[in-house]
């Protein structure tokens, strides 16, 4: 559960990039969901295959994961878990990945989360949104232990909050 945590909680901070104040709300949050083993897990989806051998578990068709305030979903989410403690390791999300938190939204063809590395992955067209300001890029990479995030290649648009609210007292 524990890596559950702190792969939803990375999404978020990958989201909330293009203003500090919020990176560093997201990061206590982080802080504090490492700990919290206790929310549970919700995965919904058509079809669920169980490989004890390879150590995963594939959901598939329509998947929906729910955790604390995050929702992922996809076209298939792969769980692949630690032989001796059974401990997730890795996730998985394939095709049509879609991440909410709040008004804070990340799109990609695949995220990857690697527990050993405290990585999580979003590629394939990945789009971070958060309100009405744009990250894309080739690849975005997010590094928790140093609560750094990557993006390779690039395109922001970034608008201020205050241009939003004076567009729209203009009208």
């Amino acid at each position: 559960m524990r890596n559950i945590n702190t792969f939803l909680i990375l999404l978020v901070l990958s989201i909330s990039f293009l203003h500090p104040s919020i990176a560093d709300e997201f990061n206590d949050k982080l802080k504090k969901s490492l700990n919290n083993t206790e929310e549970p897990l919700n995965i919904k989806s058509d079809k669920l295959v169980a490989l004890k051998k390879e150590h995963k578990v594939v959901f598939s068709k329509n998947v929906i994961l729910k955790k604390e305030n995050a929702t992922i979903s996809c076209d298939e989410l792969t769980l692949i878990y630690d032989e001796t403690d059974k401990e997730i390791s890795n996730i998985v999300a394939v095709g049509n990945v879609k991440i909410v938190s709040g008004d804070k939204v990340a799109t990609g063809d695949r995220g990857e989360y690697l527990s050993s590395t405290m990585e999580f992955i979003l590629s394939g067209n990945p789009k971070l949104l958060d309100g009405s300001s744009i990250m894309e890029g080739e690849e975005v990479v997010v590094l928790l232990n140093d609560t750094k995030i990557v993006v390779k290649e690039p395109k922001a648009v970034y608008i201020p909050q205050k241009s939003l609210d004076k567009e729209n007292k203009d009208q």
